[in-house]
């Protein structure tokens, strides 16, 4: 009688150990899948030991380690399988995902099937993704009535425990968060916690400490944060006390020295700035471990903050908050609760949207997308404006970082998507479709399927996947 072996997932370099009949089998596959090491004991025979290494350009072969002999890989198996009396054993491999499926099948009814996947140390924002992209669209994920908030109202995530793609996305209508898995599109968690209209959700990964959370935020200022990895629990629900006609269009989790803190801002939807509330309406700091307020980190010149971002400055190793405001951008030291500088064009009212942080060689760089259709580069050591490219559109919602080059742009009422150049700081492709209408987010995923690709969300909540070709 064989014994089924179920392996949900077994991290790239981690160890697999089997048991069968008077057989201990250990089985690791290297993080870049060049080499497969499966020891077996007692040995098959008395001086092998098999060690594969798989050849990068011709994964059907491999390497007979002692030997250096090539063998085809399904030679090499049925070696192996005389462990399993011979039966098939089915690998497939997937390039674009950095994953692999080992599938010993021993009879009709049962099998092993070992799934190897490459650990996401960082959040998706930070990969490079292909440098000359083609958008195709294949499908819509989802439908529903979202929440009006800014480039907030959705984000995606690698769950860093079992490598899944996953999407998270807010429902006007109820109130709720769903979790959306990528490999069929079904709602695999249902978080409720909000009572009204929610205007913000963000995905936060400790690159230190490994833990997965989700901050959101609603119109009646209640900020909750939801643990991945504890079953999305809620560890922190706090209505943040601002004055009565703001509202929390963004909020995040920042680390410092293994903790995570609660940043919030508010906008005021009066759009004045309040002398009489600029205390009260200040950006708030909160624990997150004792679930407390600590501080207001410092009275910006406007509580009018549509988007905010957390940089952590190499010169100082300080971490800053940069809050993106009606004509203003705040840059402000968390920690020091002093402002370090304050961002402004000549334009007034232009409306700063959405941003993210560019880095290279030399030094780190602020891009921020506007309302009227205008993308700026800032220097954040020298605090100026070196950079400034008209798109000739009005309403830019989203602009977010494509790879080490290069910046995608989409527009509410344009039926657009646009890649900019960062380092000539020009746009080099454009697509135009309907597919494209009413956009009010972009994010980049690895999808399970298609690998590299890009969801886009509407105005009326259509969630829509293209998958990402290189010219």
């Amino acid at each position: 009688m064989y014994k089924l072996i179920k392996m949900n997932i077994l991290f790239l370099d981690d160890e697999l150990n089997l048991e069968y009949n008077k057989y201990n089998i250990s089985i690791k596959i290297s993080s870049d899948y060049n080499f497969i090491k499966i020891n077996c004991s007692p040995k098959l025979s008395s001086d092998e030991i098999y060690e594969y290494i798989l050849n990068k350009d011709e994964y059907n072969k491999i390497i007979f380690s002692d030997k250096k002999e090539k063998f085809d890989i399904k030679k090499y198996f049925n070696e192996f399988n005389k462990l399993f009396k011979d039966k098939k054993v089915i690998i497939k491999y997937n390039k674009k995902l950095y994953t692999m499926k080992i599938i010993f099948q021993l009879n009709k009814d049962n099998n092993i099937s070992l799934n190897f996947a490459k650990k996401f140390e960082k959040s998706i924002s930070n990969f490079d993704f292909k440098l000359n992209p083609v958008l195709k669209y294949q499908e819509k994920i989802f439908n529903k009535n979202y929440a009006s908030g800014c480039n907030s109202i959705f984000d995606v995530y690698i769950n860093y425990l079992d490598a899944k793609s996953y999407l998270i996305t807010s429902n006007y209508e109820n109130c709720v968060i769903n979790i959306i898995s990528l490999e069929n599109n079904s709602i695999v968690a249902t978080l409720k916690g909000h009572k009204i209209e929610i205007l913000s959700v963000r995905y936060f990964f400790n690159e230190i400490t490994k833990e997965e959370l989700i901050i959101s935020s609603d119109k009646e200022k209640t900020v909750i944060v939801w643990n991945i990895h504890d079953n999305f629990n809620i560890e922190f629900n706090c209505n943040i006390d601002y004055s009565q006609n703001c509202q929390i269009y963004s909020c995040i989790i920042t680390n410092i020295q293994q903790f995570n803190y609660v940043i919030t801002s508010c906008y005021n939807t009066e759009s004045y700035y309040s002398q009489k509330n600029g205390q009260k309406d200040q950006t708030k700091m909160y624990s997150l471990m004792n679930k407390d307020f600590i501080k207001n980190v410092y009275n910006t010149e406007t509580n009018c903050t549509r988007y905010m971002l957390d940089w952590y400055n190499e010169n100082d190793e300080d971490i800053y908050i940069i809050e993106l405001c009606d004509d203003l951008i705040s840059i402000n030291n968390l920690l020091k609760s002093k402002n370090y500088c304050i961002l402004k064009s000549t334009i007034n009212n232009e409306e700063y949207l959405t941003g993210f942080i560019y880095k290279n060689d030399e030094t780190e760089y602020l891009i921020t997308g506007s309302w009227n259709g205008c993308v700026r580069m800032w220097d954040l050591y020298e605090k100026e404006q070196i950079n400034y490219l008209d798109t000739n559109n009005c309403e830019l919602y989203n602009i977010i970082s494509w790879s080490n080059r290069y910046a995608i742009i989409s527009y509410k009422f344009q039926n657009k998507i646009k890649i900019i150049d960062i380092k000539y700081f020009e746009i080099t492709l454009q697509f135009e479709s309907e597919q494209f209408s009413e956009i009010k987010c972009i994010k980049k995923i690895i999808h399970p399927i298609y690998g590299e690709s890009l969801l886009t969300c509407s105005e009326k909540g259509d969630i829509k996947l293209f998958i990402i070709d290189e010219i």
